[in-house]
């Protein structure tokens, strides 16, 4: 990426991730996070438990997210996806490096 990004294109690019989502969380899904670190961005999804099904969902997500980012006109946009599958309590992610997109609420 050329540039980096200021506080409005931050808000983009999380919005652009939400519309990604749309229709691809499922109640396997625990959490969504994105971290807008130079030069490679990450995607974290967190899985209650390993799902083909939802496997394939995230690749569609980083795809579309993907194709969304063209909008952003701001150079070469590359991103990691990590996929974590894990029934353990989640701790809380550093604010100032991740964006949590999406937390499912849990007792």
């Amino acid at each position: 990426m050329e540039q980096k990004l200021d506080l409005n294109d931050q808000n983009k690019v999380t919005v652009m991730l939400m519309q990604a989502l749309w229709g691809a969380i499922s109640p396997n899904f625990r959490l969504v996070a994105l971290a807008l670190s130079e030069p490679i961005w990450q995607l974290l999804f967190v899985l209650e438990t390993e799902c083909s099904a939802d496997r394939e969902e995230i690749e569609d997500v980083a795809g579309e997210f993907d194709a969304l980012l063209l909008s952003l006109n701001k150079g070469s946009v590359k991103f990691n996806v990590q996929v974590i599958v894990s029934g353990e309590a989640i701790s809380a992610l550093d604010p100032s490096h991740w964006r949590t997109v999406f937390r499912r609420r849990e007792s």
